[in-house]
């Protein structure tokens, strides 16, 4: 039976927001269906979570710069999407115990390799004519409003759009985590993209679920799966979402808003 849990908004069910365009957190595998497709290290982190307290895990699927919102409006019990810590969102809203961190410096920019002279330091890229984009309302976006203050920051919503713009040359660089470029970059049509020796200065890389303040009976439980299942799995779970990312090729997919979703069933 499952757990009942203060904080829940349909009690036997975990909802989970997340924006599955960012391999190998969260992503798509286009050769399943239903809640199969839906792959990632933060998927096994919140199955762990629903199976823990023997609930049913519902994910729903959204941009990035929507999930906390969600919560906001009770759509979903917790946002899992690769959240980092930031004073701004801990004002608002409720951290887990971290699940998994990078370590300091984790933080890098992408580029064509035809720029690799051309930047060689986040100097580089602090110009008025150099474009880079950043996912909007992420720790990337804060890292380049301060870091690279004087460069044209571009904010956009989908990853996998970004770099199909950054192969274009619409972006001359884009700011990410290092493990998600070293994922997306295995990705044949990202063959002439690199990424930077050079990295963003980060106090925390670490990763969190966030929730609504006042969930203090959801956020023990999330805790514990934090603190005991994660501590051990979730280096596993990442290499094992990179292994799958390779292996999908084309069928990795990306972010499907739900109302999109619907209109395509």
């Amino acid at each position: 039976d499952p757990v009942e849990i203060e904080g829940l908004i349909e009690q036997g069910k975990l909802y989970v927001g997340t924006s599955t365009d960012y391999a190998p957190y969260e992503f798509l595998d286009l050769t399943k269906t239903g809640e199969e497709k839906y792959v990632g290290s933060d998927i096994d982190l919140a199955k762990a979570i629903a199976e823990e307290y023997g609930l049913e895990l519902v994910i729903k699927v959204m941009s990035f710069d929507t999930v906390l919102s969600a919560l906001d409006t009770n759509k979903i019990d917790v946002a899992i999407s690769g959240f980092t810590y930031d004073e701004d969102r801990a004002a608002s809203y409720l951290f887990s115990e971290s699940y998994y961190d990078d370590g300091e410096g984790d933080q890098v920019l992408v580029y064509n390799k035809s720029k690799a002279d051309q930047f060689q330091s986040l100097e580089d890229l602090n110009k008025p004519e150099v474009k880079v984009g950043a996912q909007n309302g992420s720790l990337q976006q804060s890292l380049v409003e301060d870091q690279l203050p004087n460069c044209n920051l571009i904010a956009f919503e989908d990853i996998n759009n970004a770099f199909t713009a950054l192969n274009s040359g619409q972006y001359d660089a884009i700011a990410i985590a290092s493990t998600a470029a070293d994922t997306i970059l295995t990705a044949d049509v990202n063959k002439d993209i690199m990424k930077s020796n050079f990295k963003f200065e980060v106090e925390d890389s670490a990763l969190y679920v966030i929730m609504k303040k006042g969930n203090t009976d959801l956020k023990a439980k999330v805790d514990v799966v934090c603190k005991e299942s994660a501590a051990s799995l979730y280096e596993t779970w990442i290499k094992n979402a990179e292994a799958l990312y390779q292996s999908l090729g084309d069928n990795a997919g990306e972010l499907i808003p739900e109302e999109e979703e619907d209109e395509i069933q």
